[in-house]
């Protein structure tokens, strides 16, 4: 289930109203300070997922990779995002494989990897 964004000066009642009477199949969420409210408060563990995009723009043969990223992501991580993005590519054309081994080289570049008992960055 999708929860939707609400400005919360567009809400009619206090957060605990909705904390416990908001439809389960009308779910919504506000931003408040540094904190993302959910309504209704879920109840389920290991089932809730949160996307997020920040500054989405258009990304065309002439964006930069500046213009793209806009200083949020520091360069040295660019690499990993590409990486991430090859084993996703490979997952949705059903190559398991392909997608196994982009994984292992992300999870390496992101983590390291052992070699001989010892972590190698």
């Amino acid at each position: 289930m999708k929860a939707v964004k609400k400005d919360m000066n567009s809400l009619d009642r206090d957060f605990d109203y909705y904390k416990t009477n908001q439809s389960q199949s009308d779910p919504f969420y506000t931003i408040q300070d540094n904190s993302i409210m959910i309504f209704p408060t879920p109840t389920v563990i290991g089932l809730l997922r949160q996307y997020i995009v920040q500054n989405l723009i258009d990304i065309t043969t002439d964006t930069t990779e500046a213009n793209m990223f806009n200083g949020k992501v520091h360069k040295k991580y660019h690499p990993l995002i590409a990486l991430g993005a090859e084993q996703y590519s490979y997952a949705r054309r059903q190559l398991k494989n392909e997608a196994t081994e982009a994984n292992t080289r992300f999870m390496n570049a992101l983590l390291g990897y052992v070699s001989g008992g010892r972590r190698i960055p």
